[in-house]
């Protein structure tokens, strides 16, 4: 019935005032052709995929798409993790979400319920899609739980329905990017649950247990149809698993702060160098380096050692943003750059230099795995600070590389200003930004970062633009050893607004 108010709601500009088409007698027809296109697909529920019923198009080995009845007589496949004996059939769930939308804490949450103490299982996004736990390939039966970042549900589906009786998807999603959002017409899927980012955060055990309760609610009333209403598969006492479950969690990315991201713990699947989803425990500093109080890179506010890679596509205003960056600590100092070339040296005023000498290091190549390997054992954290821009994957980096806790990844848009009000308004913004994303390494209100960090950081792009604007009618190969910027460029209004500008550096200069 809701199906043709909408419809006749709709269409109305063509079909008019006319009940009789929408009358009782239809909408019994079509709730009888339901029942048996409901009865047709569990009759040939035992059949391959490519068998299609004539009559209601429907395929073999699907079973009832809707039919809470009938979906609940299906026949139980064995199934060593996947079945309980409370509920007499076997089931698998799969966590799929795009990387950067808490699908750690929605893993950990349903492993909580399911499994409480159960190592997690994970899909790797690669040829044959291999299934790993505990350093080894599984098949999808080891666990109840399976995390992946493949987000072709429908492959997935026709994997592994055979297996089960039903296979679950639930997915989060965050902000506006299509990147990090799934398809939202697979959200419509009985068998698939949507949870906004929004709905997993945390701050302390209060609002955790707030969080999981919601969750598990959601979870009950959409996937209802098969685990019957008020199951106690889902009650308190699953909940408070998944509670101590996540509090578990929590400490194991405390623990795990100050290791490099190749490490991995594998019941929680958390990497080190991230912070805590909440605020239930402060990550601890990095230990200060002390025995280098004359090193480049050891700021006396937080007596530790750092290096910070402006490592950026081509033209998506990467000279504005290192700027920017070397204002904040190293307002007087020529930039350098790393040369994408063998070697990879890193050039001061046309000379080639150890890294130690700056703080801020501008590059386009984009390797940052490597760059870390390369240099993390000379500091106590390098950062990457990254300007994107549009759709073009030439012009944007690798998305999992912003999921990193050492990464700040911001968008073209950030970095454009027309005046100075907006300029002091763009400093501000990526200095919070800056903060907010490192403050598990720099602490919270760091001085480092402070209002006078952010004039030296204003007055630094300003010189910028003026020498820009002075080197517009010399040619592209005359490049400016303090900026960065190249002859030839101008605003980017071609007047002589004081705006944003983003001249590049070439790989070979």
């Amino acid at each position: 019935r809701n199906v043709i108010t909408k419809f006749r709601t709709n269409f109305d500009f063509f079909f008019g005032d006319n009940p009789e088409l929408f009358d009782e007698t239809k909408q019994s027809n079509a709730i009888s052709r339901l029942e048996a296109m409901s009865e047709v697909a569990m009759r040939i529920l035992d059949k391959s995929f490519d068998y299609v019923d004539g009559k209601y198009g429907v395929h073999g080995g699907v079973g009832s798409p809707g039919a809470v009845e009938i979906i609940a007589t299906a026949p139980t496949i064995a199934s060593p993790k996947g079945t309980f004996d409370k509920l007499g059939k076997s089931f698998h769930i799969f966590q799929a979400s795009p990387p950067g939308t808490a699908s750690v804490v929605v893993t950990n949450w349903l492993m909580g319920l399911f499994e409480p103490d159960q190592h997690y299982s994970f899909m790797v996004n690669q040829k044959g899609r291999p299934i790993r736990h505990r350093g080894e390939e599984v098949p999808a039966d080891t666990t109840i739980v399976t995390q992946t970042h493949y987000l072709d549900l429908m492959k997935i589906y026709k994997r592994f329905h055979n297996d089960f009786d039903e296979v679950f998807f639930v997915v989060s999603s965050r902000g506006d990017s299509e990147e990090m959002r799934i398809n939202p017409k697979l959200c419509e899927y009985n068998n698939v649950l949507c949870l906004e980012y929004e709905d997993l955060i945390y701050a302390n055990r209060s609002q955790l247990e707030t969080m999981v309760q919601k969750l598990t609610a959601i979870f009950q009333d959409r996937f209802g149809y098969f685990f019957g209403e008020n199951s106690s598969l889902l009650g308190s006492e699953s909940q408070m698993n998944a509670i101590q479950r996540l509090e578990e969690m929590d400490k194991a990315v405390a623990s795990l702060s100050s290791q490099p991201a190749s490490v991995i713990d594998k019941k929680f699947g958390v990497h080190g160098g991230h912070r805590s989803n909440s605020n239930l425990l402060e990550v601890k500093p990095l230990a200060a380096n002390e025995g280098d109080p004359d090193f480049k890179h050891m700021a006396e506010d937080v007596k530790k050692s750092f290096h910070v890679f402006a490592a950026t596509p081509p033209h998506t205003a990467s000279t504005v943003l290192t700027n920017w960056i070397m204002g904040i600590f190293e307002p007087e100092e020529y930039y350098s750059f790393m040369v994408n070339t063998k070697g990879r040296p890193v050039l001061q005023n046309g000379v080639e230099i150890p890294i130690s000498k700056t703080i801020v290091t501008k590059t386009h190549y984009l390797d940052l795995l490597a760059l870390y390997k390369r240099f993390r054992k000379e500091f106590d954290e390098v950062f990457f600070v990254v300007s994107n821009r549009g759709t073009d994957p030439e012009t944007r980096i690798d998305y999992d590389f912003c999921e990193y806790n050492n990464v700040l990844c911001i968008e073209y848009d950030d970095l454009v200003y027309s005046n100075n009000i907006e300029l002091e308004l763009m400093v501000q913004k990526l200095t919070r930004m800056f903060q907010d994303r490192f403050e598990y390494f720099f602490g919270a209100n760091s001085p480092l970062l402070d209002m006078e960090k952010q004039k030296n950081a204003v007055q630094r792009l300003k010189e910028m633009d003026e020498v820009t604007r002075s080197m517009a009618d010399q040619t592209f190969d005359h490049v400016d050893q303090k900026f960065g910027v190249h002859g030839g460029h101008r605003n980017r209004d071609d007047s002589e607004s004081k705006s944003a500008l983003a001249p590049q550096v070439p790989e070979e200069a």
